[in-house]
């Protein structure tokens, strides 16, 4: 079966749809490489082992749906590559430059990660076990900026570093391995946490 599906070059899978494609046990990349690569694609069943979809390219995966991605699927995006991705329950998904993941929504993810700036503005998420809020580097800003997080579940430390690293987000409960409580939240730089709520 497949092993990889490779979208490579502006809308080189634009609506796509792709109904079953590759085997349960069977390794399956799904890589979306170019502007708009996989806008607007529709995957049907993915259900398997090891199953990853890296996006690169501007909204390279923008509106792309999923009947059944499998909870451990993992997520790569880079910039502005996932503007407006809808995702169900993930294994952990890496918003890695500027807009990586701006307007994501994702219901359960157990590690999201925002590796730039405005890598995940706007973004709607249920649960989440950890969150990094801190950019790669110290100019990132607005990392987490207007996110809306209905519960973070494993985090006794919750940090929010870079300007606007956090402004004007909601996080509904944060809570610690287990259950604990979380016995730090650290708003660090400019704005971090300006009209946030927690």
């Amino acid at each position: 079966g497949t092993t990889k599906l490779l979208c490579d070059g502006s809308y080189a899978c634009q609506s796509a749809q792709f109904e079953m494609i590759g085997d349960v046990d069977t390794p399956l990349a799904i890589v979306c490489e170019g502007s708009y690569a996989c806008n607007s694609a529709e995957f049907g069943d993915l259900a398997g082992v090891n199953r990853t979809l890296s996006c690169d390219g501007t909204r390279a995966c923008q509106y792309m749906s999923f009947e059944n991605a499998p909870p451990t699927m993992t997520v790569e995006c880079r910039a502005s590559s996932c503007y407006y991705l809808v995702l169900d329950e993930v294994a952990a998904v890496t918003c890695e430059g500027s807009y990586a993941c701006q307007y994501l929504t994702v219901a359960k993810v157990p590690e999201l990660v925002c590796g730039g700036s405005n890598g995940l503005q706007y973004a709607t998420v249920g649960t989440v076990g950890t969150l990094d809020c801190a950019g790669s580097s110290s100019s990132d800003t607005y990392c987490c900026d207007d996110i809306e997080v209905d519960a973070v579940t494993n985090m006794s430390e919750f940090n929010c570093v870079g300007s606007y690293a956090c402004d004007n987000a909601i996080f509904r409960s944060i809570s610690g391995p287990n259950g604990t409580g979380t016995t730090k939240l650290l708003c660090d730089g400019s704005y971090a946490c300006q009209s946030a709520q927690f």
